[in-house]
């Protein structure tokens, strides 16, 4: 054996007692490693890559899982208690990684060990950036007769050596994957219910939001019951399709119930009429009338919760008793002025959102919700360019702080803060640790699912995005913001088929939706259908919330496109987008980089970056658009800078 392996050896076993000295530790990560043997995370990534063949992710990860294996054979202990004790906050996803690393589940383990020798992993044998989802290359241990009649010299080396290989592997275990985390949904499968949208039964439609607001709030008490499964249905988009639309949505969800309503509000009373249905027979089991001063609100929420619970035979743990009795506020006008922003901002309307969430923290300054609503808003004003940056940012980061600082249990708020990480400074492992922390906070928290697969997708761990969003999906199968992301995805990935079936459902749910044509333009020229690249375009510039001017090129494009090709299509396209910046240029920059101008497209991706402080560019490490940029120094430049220079394949 040369130096070079002894000290790489070494080097390994390093780490490895790093780990396990911190084993237990579920937060203890990439950063916390590096900084544990002194180096940048970008140095030891490469490091270990050159190694081993793997990221610093999956060699703590098998550290976890090898020393698992070891507990389940050697202790008496359950699964989910090892899982804990290695680092796993979440037993359900401990159970899937083992299942996947070592082909068969943690209770079999004791049971494995008593018989044939397992198939286990090569620590030197698998791509360092695949994913949980992917299959790893395997290799059987080695069995004794290979060393009998050997020399007793040559056989005590040799048996040295794999002791320090398998040393090495039974030292590689657990920790809370700060990559994914699966919802642990047992016992649920016949406890699944979908939530529709309450009707608003005021003639005024100032009311709506009142309506919308006692769905969710509902809909938020029961996602803390742990045998439920909670389906939201609850979207604009899918309130003005009409109820044939939703049912036909709930039968592909295959939830067991339906959860539907009425609300009415009168001056400070209110009045709501509640329904559960089995949607096998459509009988209703279910249902009850409840009324009383808006002060009543937060109670009467809190018993449609247990009375669905008691209905569906669930029993109620004391912990889900207290997040179901959780006083927010205790103020009705900061509580109706909270609902009104979570309306406005669900519809993007983010003025108005700021504006409510003001007034609710005029009439309670301690609500730590209304805090994190105008910290939503602000992120969401500013990803949106409807404020500058990077005033809008720090707007929502002051908000932010007092939110968490009144309430660090909130996982809506951590949420927030991971996504504000991403966009506004580029702190991923920050950012890992945030959406982590609201997932274990709240696994059926949507939105972290959503934007941790969103940075996920910046990565390029597209499979691990893959299982967050469709989480996000799974509890919000109706969300347009969520559909989009899901379709990105799959066009990083590749998978156009896919992206593909995922704009039907958007344009099912709501066919206006103005995105939905630019990507269909984005998947058609990637797979090479120019034509209907071309009249996606025309379509998309024919959207009425467009302006005058920018309709105009509408016309154009079908004789620019029969003319010139896609070629001429494009430099069309390059002119339209310069008419607004702000939104437009890294647009241009694809196109540019779809020509194979590459100068250009780096130009326009420098001036995003140092003159308009874009906050979409992370992306371009995975749009397959600009997949012929990658190895040009520049580019690779504005990788480093967004420090997303350690993440490629």
């Amino acid at each position: 054996m040369n130096n070079g392996n002894l000290i790489d050896q070494s080097f390994i076993q390093k780490l490895t007692e790093i780990i396990l000295a911190n084993l237990a530790n579920e937060h203890f990560g990439v950063d916390d490693l590096a900084h544990a043997v002194g180096m940048s995370r970008s140095d030891l990534y490469h490091r270990l890559l050159t190694i081993s063949d793997k990221s610093t992710t999956q060699f703590i990860r098998e550290v976890r899982l090898q020393r698992a294996m070891e507990m389940l054979q050697q202790e008496s202990t359950t699964a989910s208690e090892v899982a804990y004790k290695v680092g796993f906050g979440s037993p359900a996803y401990f159970n899937t990684c083992f299942h996947e690393y070592f082909g068969y589940p943690p209770g079999e383990a004791f049971k494995n060990s008593k018989g044939e020798p397992e198939v286990i992993h090569s620590p030197f044998a698998f791509d360092p950036l695949a994913t949980e989802a992917e299959p790893l290359p395997q290799i059987k241990k080695q069995s004794e007769w290979r060393f009998r009649g050997k020399k007793p010299l040559l056989y005590g080396r040799v048996s040295i050596l794999i002791i320090i290989v398998l040393a090495w592997i039974l030292s590689i275990t657990v920790f809370k994957n700060p990559y994914t985390v699966v919802l642990d949904q047992k016992d649920s499968s016949d406890k699944s219910i979908a939530v529709l949208p309450f009707r608003n039964l005021n003639k005024e439609d100032d009311y709506k939001y009142f309506a919308e607001g006692v769905t969710v709030s509902i809909l938020d008490h029961l996602m803390f019951i742990e045998k439920l499964k909670v389906i939201s249905l609850v979207s604009v988009e899918l309130e003005k399709a009409g109820n044939q639309k939703a049912l036909e949505i709930v039968k592909k969800t295959n939830a067991k119930y339906i959860l539907s309503g009425e609300v009415q509000q009168n001056s400070d009373r209110f009045q709501i009429f509640i329904r559960l249905t089995n949607t096998k027979d459509n009988i209703q089991i279910w249902s009850d009338q409840m009324e009383g001063e808006m002060s009543d609100i937060f109670r009467v929420q809190d018993d449609i919760a247990k009375k669905i619970a008691d209905e569906l035979r669930v029993v109620l743990t004391m912990k889900e008793i207290k997040l179901i009795e959780k006083v927010t506020t205790n103020n009705p006008k900061a509580y109706t002025e909270y609902l009104k922003g979570l309306f406005y901002l669900n519809q993007r309307n983010t003025d108005s959102s700021i504006q409510c969430f003001k007034k609710a923290l005029g009439a309670d300054p301690d609500y730590a919700e209304a805090y994190a609503g105008l910290a939503e808003a602000y992120l969401i004003g500013t990803r949106s360019h409807d404020y500058p940056t990077p005033e809008g940012y720090n707007k929502a980061r002051e908000y932010l702080t007092k939110a968490l600082k009144l309430d660090n249990s909130l996982a809506d708020a951590h949420a927030i803060r991971g996504a504000l990480l991403c966009a506004s400074e580029w702190k991923w492992d920050e950012a890992r640790k945030e959406f982590l922390q609201a997932i274990h906070l709240n696994p059926h928290c949507a939105s972290a699912h959503f934007y941790y697969a969103e940075m996920l997708c910046y990565f390029r761990e597209t499979e691990l995005g893959r299982i967050h969003i469709n989480l996000a999906l799974e509890l919000q199968p109706t969300s347009l913001i969520f559909l989009t992301c899901s379709a990105r995805n799959y066009i990083c990935e590749g998978k156009y088929p896919e992206a593909l079936k995922e704009l039907t459902k958007m344009k099912e749910i709501s066919p206006s939706f103005y995105p939905i044509n630019w990507y269909y333009f984005k998947v058609y020229k990637l797979t090479g259908e120019d034509m209907k690249a071309a009249e996606a375009v025309e379509q998309a510039l024919r959207d009425p919330l467009i302006t005058i001017e920018e309709r105009k090129y509408a016309d154009k494009v079908k004789k620019v496109y029969l003319q010139t090709g896609m070629k001429g299509l494009l430099n069309l396209l390059i002119d339209y987008e310069k008419l607004n910046l702000d939104y437009g240029v890294m647009a241009i920059a694809e196109y540019y980089s779809f020509l194979g101008e590459k100068e250009k497209a780096l130009n326009w991706l420098e001036k995003a970056m140092n003159e308009l402080h874009n906050t979409g560019m992370p992306i371009i490490n995975c749009y397959p658009e600009f997949k012929n940029l990658r190895n040009e120094p520049r580019f690779q430049a504005l990788l480093k800078k967004m420090g997303l220079d350690a993440y490629q394949k």
